[in-house]
């Protein structure tokens, strides 16, 4: 279904309404009479698509159309057709375009099929980025398939003409990987060597990321004071650049660090701060990490029923992108509840 400026953009008339009209007449074109949109059957679309002689031509230019309707929220099914009118109109460079600059937000809303999809559909024709190895990994992080993901990042460490801001966050990635598996020395040193490449070059959201990681290095050997140093450094970084996603990790890291300090009420500030943010966003893992983590400190104060709550929807939003990770957090989580 479309609006009537659809037609007007598409036909490149100033005023649709006598064509509408005609057309309507015809039975080619109805309209709602609930949204007030316009569509035509399947079979007549087909029938007209057919017929249509410079297809890629009109394809572009509904990709066109179809952004100037964008909102400031990001709307996955706008954005999947977009990317399909680019790739079925052949525009490949475009579409592979469209994949750099939109994949890390298709995930961080949950639509990581879709862009695991169309990643292999653009590489299939012969065209291949690094940094859709960089999503690759990511998504294969999110499904617990840490080995694949392993690969998917030292297949960007390979191309010989990576630009080094998205070489720096595959070795973040890399680095948070190992640390996922317990190699916490390891992963150390690839978020140092990150965050000295950052730090020259100024790429500022990567170098919140690396002390960030450092940060959670020295929580995870005991030095809260430090640790605490590095997590308020890459919050100031990400406040300073405006990078929501970061504030709320930051936000959630600062409230784990004053968790195990045993501020329960300083840390579930932060939490429910941290979750405002990832709600505004629409990040879906950050959202259920942070209503874990609520429901981790409502758990020792004491309020059970207010702790299961928050477990449930926790792990329904994990469920509902596939995270493996946490949804056996939450599955630990309720067992010692019900011990």
């Amino acid at each position: 279904e479309v609006d009537r400026s659809a037609f007007s953009f598409i036909m490149e008339e100033i005023d649709m309404s006598e064509t509408l009209r005609r057309l309507q007449d015809k039975k080619m074109v109805m309209r709602s009479a609930t949204s007030k949109l316009y569509y035509t059957h399947p079979l007549i679309r087909e029938f007209c698509y057919q017929k249509l002689e410079d297809k890629n031509t009109v394809h572009l230019k509904a990709t066109e159309y179809l952004r100037t309707i964008r909102q400031e929220k990001f709307a996955p099914l706008l954005e999947e057709e977009i990317f399909h009118h680019l790739f079925t109109g052949k525009y490949l460079e475009q579409a592979a375009s469209f994949l750099s600059e939109k994949g890390e937000v298709f995930i961080m809303s949950g639509h990581t099929n879709f862009l695991k999809e169309m990643i292999g559909k653009v590489v299939h024709n012969g065209i291949e980025r690094p940094e859709f190895y960089v999503f690759q990994g990511d998504i294969a992080t999110i499904r617990g398939e840490w080995k694949d993901a392993s690969v998917y990042f030292e297949k960007v460490f390979a191309f010989s003409d990576v630009h080094e801001k998205t070489l720096a966050e595959a070795y973040i990635k890399f680095g948070e990987l190992l640390y996922k598996k317990g190699v916490v020395k390891e992963s150390l040193k690839y978020f140092e060597d990150a965050y000295e490449t950052c730090k020259d070059k100024g790429f500022r959201k990567e170098e919140a990321r690396s002390i960030n990681d450092i940060g959670l290095v020295y929580k995870f050997f005991g030095d809260l004071s430090l640790a605490l140093s590095k997590l308020n450094a890459a919050f100031q970084i990400r406040e300073d650049i405006g990078d929501k996603e970061g504030i709320a990790a930051s936000l959630g890291n600062i409230g784990n660090v004053l968790e195990t300090k045993g501020d329960l009420e300083g840390a579930l500030n932060n939490y429910r701060k941290s979750l405002s943010v990832f709600e505004d966003i629409g990040y879906k893992e950050g959202i259920a990490a942070s209503l874990n983590n609520i429901g981790n400190v409502l758990k020792t104060k004491g309020d059970l029923k207010g702790a299961l709550n928050n477990y449930r929807k926790s792990l329904s939003v994990f469920e509902d992108i596939g995270y493996k990770e946490g949804i056996a957090e939450i599955g630990r989580a309720s067992c010692r509840e019900r011990v």
